[in-house]
């Protein structure tokens, strides 16, 4: 292996032996290898020197290796975490991982998997200021915050681990689903989506598993379900939070087992399948409401990523706003190359409360309705006071909007106050209830007042809750 210059690893081991048959097996290879042998060596080397690569043993006679895995990410160390163990416990495996470690090395183990390993982990270091995930360009931006993506992307995509994804709506979870397939030893494989807040409650289950012919009023013949479309390959369940809780049950125990039922069907199956799911709701809060079943919450959050909102991505906001012009220019035969530096200020500066999904469609929208080479502060402010989560407040001053007395409307006298204004959540019961009362079901009432069905479901069981408590 080629390299410019040596990376400094640390290696934490407490045998000697061992750690003279590691220096062996690198002695041909690039690098420059420190060898201490407790946890207290290696902690008070870290405060001196951060090595490029920490390799190291877990059954340290000091303290639990994994103290100096969770010292290193505390204190956001720049080092790639390898840790080398005779234990394999998924409890183990799960631990490090969250924690950031890119490999876990089980002993025993020849010598050529620690020098591979060593070979990549180099590799990834010498270009991690321009790291980008592999096998696509599509998932974008360099901030800090993203590289954290991408390297976590990066050391989960080989393993089988359940993913969760969470994240505001509109930053990208299924993208983010989509390059953890394409990184992974299933690319060649499906990846199917479903997303469970799209499809109506009563048909989920035969979505999810399929169902056979004539298990329900019009199946009329049988159906392949997302688990058994994405055998071999990857399922992600988008908004996973929709599903009810019977549901819940069930994905749980196919997750325990690998194994289901057709709705309708007494034949049981089995498939291979790696579970992606992602929600825009907090797990706990949803847990804590009764609406999430914490032991399926245990078994899907083996690994979390967490994708930032557009506003803390201030560095990527500029640079995804010119690939969108470019993008759609090209695809509406325009001739728009870039913004005005006053337009990049705009960009800069707004919050984009819907995220990179917002951000491509006002340049989308910018790029249709207007003609020329450069986009202005007009045309882009333009646009944005149109949106529907425009908000100028704590913007620059031309963000600020001064709103007029309307003379128009009657005064209303002090005795009367209380009489006309009615408390919020009144309200917002009294126009679920006429919504659901004219559609005649929960779904379409949900569709028109723009909610989601799960999120009426809650509020009817806490009426009826508070209707009991009361009566």
């Amino acid at each position: 292996m080629k390299a410019n210059r040596q990376s400094n690893i640390l290696l934490v081991e407490d045998d000697i032996r061992t750690a003279r048959l590691y220096n062996f097996y690198l002695k041909n290879e690039p690098i420059n290898l420190i060898h201490v042998d407790t946890g207290q060596d290696a902690l008070k080397y870290l405060q001196e020197i951060v090595p490029q690569i920490l390799l190291i043993d877990l059954g340290l006679p000091d303290m639990n290796g994994i103290d100096i895995v969770k010292h290193v990410k505390k204190n956001h160390l720049d080092c790639i975490l390898i840790v080398i163990t005779a234990e394999d416990s998924i409890d183990v495996v799960v631990d490090t991982m969250r924690n950031g470690v890119f490999d876990f090395i089980k002993k025993p183990f020849l010598a050529n998997r620690l020098v591979t390993t060593l070979r990549q982990v180099i590799k990834i270091h010498h270009s991690r200021s321009c790291f980008i995930p592999p096998k696509t360009q599509n998932f974008i931006g360099n901030s800090s915050s993203m590289q954290d993506v991408y390297q976590t992307i990066e050391r989960v995509a080989k393993s089988k681990a359940s993913v969760f994804i969470t994240g505001e709506t509109g930053t990208g979870k299924e993208l983010c689903a989509q390059e953890i397939h394409k990184t992974s030893q299933r690319w060649d494989k499906p990846f199917i989506v479903l997303n469970c807040a799209s499809i109506v409650r009563d048909l989920m289950e035969s979505e999810l598993f399929g169902h056979v012919q004539g298990a329900f009023t019009g199946a009329e013949k049988n159906r392949e379900g997302a688990v058994s479309l994405a055998d071999g390959g990857t399922l992600f369940l988008d908004e996973i939070g929709e599903l009810d809780l019977d549901l819940q049950r069930k994905l749980l125990r196919f997750l325990q087992q690998s194994t289901f039922h057709k709705v309708g069907s007494n034949y049981e199956e089995k498939v291979d399948i790696r579970i992606i799911c992602a929600t825009n709701r907090n797990p706990q809060i949803e847990i804590n409401n009764d609406c999430f079943r914490y032991d399926l919450y245990c078994r899907l959050n083996t690994i979390t990523i967490k994708l930032p909102p557009l506003h803390e991505r201030d560095e990527d906001v500029q640079f995804l706003a010119k690939t969108f012009l470019k993008k759609y220019s090209n695809i509406e035969q325009k001739k728009f190359k870039d913004f005005t530096p006053k337009a990049k200020q705009i960009l800069t500066e707004y919050e984009w409360p819907g995220n990179i999904r917002q951000l491509k469609n006002v340049i989308h929208n910018i790029v249709l309705l207007n003609e020329g080479t450069i986009v202005t502060s007009e045309i882009l402010l333009a646009k944005l006071e149109s949106e529907l989560f425009y908000n100028p407040t704590n913007k620059t001053e031309e963000f600020t909007v001064i709103e007029q007395p309307n003379n128009d409307l009657e005064p209303i006298s002090p005795d009367t106050v209380e009489d006309s204004i009615r408390p919020l959540h009144e309200i917002e019961k009294e126009m679920i209830m006429k919504a659901i009362n004219i559609c005649g079901n929960v779904v379409k009432a949900a569709e028109l007042l723009g909610i989601s069905k799960s999120n009426i479901y809650k509020k009817r069981k806490a009426w009826n809750k508070e209707a009991n408590v009361n009566s």
